[in-house]
């Protein structure tokens, strides 16, 4: 006890601190925002992709029957339409990712 000191901080320097603390927690805020919102696209474009295999898978069977194609009957076209659909899909969420990298790296700094 005697080696601690008697006089407590200055209020300009408990403003200080207080304002760092406000600001850490709205950073931590933001990054809880962004990794929920990212998730949820990525959700999204997982569920679209899978919905779309059906539809898809359909349209492949459809256009079988109707051109009389028989290539088109093979299980392989829709499962590679799919993965194309899914390739674009990844892709479109490739600049919102490349974002939110910059962003928690500015607020790193």
């Amino acid at each position: 006890l005697q080696r601690t000191p008697a006089t407590l901080p200055t209020p300009a320097r408990l403003n200080r601190i207080a304002a760092l603390a406000r600001a850490r927690r709205e950073e931590v805020l933001v990054q809880r925002w962004n990794r929920l919102v990212l998730t949820g696209l990525v959700a999204f474009g997982w569920v679209l992709s899978l919905v779309t295999l059906q539809g898809i898978w359909s349209a492949n069977q459809w256009l079988a029957e109707w051109t009389g194609w028989g290539a088109m009957a093979d299980p392989v076209v829709p499962v590679l339409f799919w993965l194309a659909f899914t390739w674009m899909t990844a892709l479109g969420l490739l600049p919102l990712l490349r974002e939110h990298k910059n962003s928690m790296q500015e607020n790193v700094r």
